[in-house]
């Protein structure tokens, strides 16, 4: 049987779709160059969070990070053994998957090809659903893709959905409308996973009774008291709506709205 191997995924930030094996028994996170997975967002510290395999897996572990590290909404307070299918955010803006996959180095190869197995250099499509045994995770657009209905095609109902870096960028009235649309993305029993920074004006307290209102039980809130921003994760409880095709879901500031 071939070895397990473990990669991340990235799923919201600079290069969605990125594969980052890990091949190494210790890996660094961050901003900085030296680091073995090299992040360049602000959100992310220069060396922001470390990875070392344990017991046939990886632990990972925050490294002091200003923005902090979270796995599954909840921050890391100590090490982490991943399992597949958990979703690590690193601040506000940067989501990635942690997946297993199988690779045979003894397996033949066909001369004149190369063997299909992930690489740094790889950037894949960015993809809305991976194939069983992962969950399908829905993806919320970033700023620099198409935030209408017809983006989410194929990936509804999602089990996970993000919403990294989205409701700060939102007009009021596009956060109401936006927190009320969510349950057409979603599965019953889903989870939504959302961050905001907490400047004024602070809409967190009322973004909370938004997802009430549209059927969501808050699961987790975090919002250290030494840094601006909050994520919460919240489950579907009710039936999902049907999902509408067609409709522009919000804009973000830039597109004639003003922020919240």
């Amino acid at each position: 049987m071939a070895p397990q191997s473990y990669q991340f995924v990235m799923r919201t930030g600079p290069n969605p779709g990125k594969s980052f094996p890990l091949t190494n028994d210790e890996l660094s996170i961050g901003r900085d160059i030296s680091n073995d997975i090299v992040i360049n967002d602000a959100e992310v510290s220069r060396h922001h969070a470390r990875l070392y395999r344990q017991a046939g897996g990886f632990v990972l572990e925050d490294t002091g990070s200003t923005n902090g590290t979270f796995v599954n909404g909840q921050r890391l307070m100590g090490p982490h053994m991943l399992r597949p299918g958990e979703m690590i955010l690193l601040g506000e803006n940067i989501s990635l998957i942690f997946e297993a996959y199988q690779f045979d180095p003894d397996a033949t190869i066909a001369s004149g090809t190369v063997p299909d197995m992930p690489s740094y250099q790889q950037q894949p499509a960015p993809s809305a659903s991976y194939p069983a045994p992962q969950p399908a995770y829905g993806q919320t657009p970033s700023p620099t893709q198409d935030p209408s209905a017809p983006a989410y095609a194929g990936a509804v109902p999602a089990q996970v959905v993000l919403a990294c870096g989205v409701f700060g960028h939102l007009s009021a009235r596009d956060i109401e409308s936006t927190s009320a649309w969510l349950p057409r993305l979603c599965d019953r029993g889903a989870h939504v996973i959302g961050t905001r920074h907490r400047r004024d004006p602070d809409r967190a307290p009322w973004m909370r009774g938004l997802f009430a209102a549209a059927g969501f039980s808050e699961i987790d809130f975090a919002s250290p008291s030494d840094r601006m921003f909050c994520v919460g994760t919240h489950r579907l409880d009710r039936e999902p709506l049907a999902f509408e095709p067609g409709q522009r879901v919000f804009r973000f500031v830039g597109d004639g709205e003003q922020p919240a």
